[in-house]
Parts: C-alpha cells; structure tokens; sequence
C-alpha cells in the first residue's frame, strides 16, 4: 500500500514501524494518530504468528489483530474530533 501511494505521487505519508509504534497499546496508537493529525487513516497492519510456529491461528494472533484493528478505528474516530 505504502509503495502504491508514493507511485501515485502521495509524499505526506506517515507511518509507524512496529519498533517505533505498538498498535496493540491502545494509549499509545490514539496519541501517536492524534500527534500525527492525518486527514485519511489507512489501517494495513496486522499481528502474525512466530516465526517456525505452526500455521493454527492461536487466540494470542487473533486478540492481537483485533486489538490493532480497534485501536486505529477509536484513533481515527478521535483525530476526526468525534468524541462520541
């Protein structure tokens, strides 16, 4: 996604690596979205399995996507400036 947008002459990206930004901490995934102020929110991350694990999705996977998926949505609603 990222790559697609810089082709398409997008240059005010911002983004997190996962070193930078848990987006499994909630805090810390509304502060950095409402430091960033953006005026579209693109969720394209996701929690995955250990290396060499098995393939079964485990409920610590699961959890985690959802938890990242939740975060971003109440960031974006916040940085919209919706309190509700």
């Amino acid at each position: 996604m990222w790559r697609l947008l810089l082709s398409k002459g997008f240059t005010n990206l911002i983004g997190w690596s996962s070193k930078e930004l848990d987006l499994c901490d909630r805090n810390s995934t509304v502060e950095a979205v409402l430091g960033a102020k953006p005026e579209i929110v693109i969720m394209a991350a996701a929690k995955v399995g250990v290396r060499g694990a098995t393939n079964e999705c485990t409920v610590e996977i699961l959890t985690g996507k959802s938890r990242i998926q939740a975060n971003g949505m109440e960031a974006a609603k916040k940085a919209k400036g919706d309190s509700r």
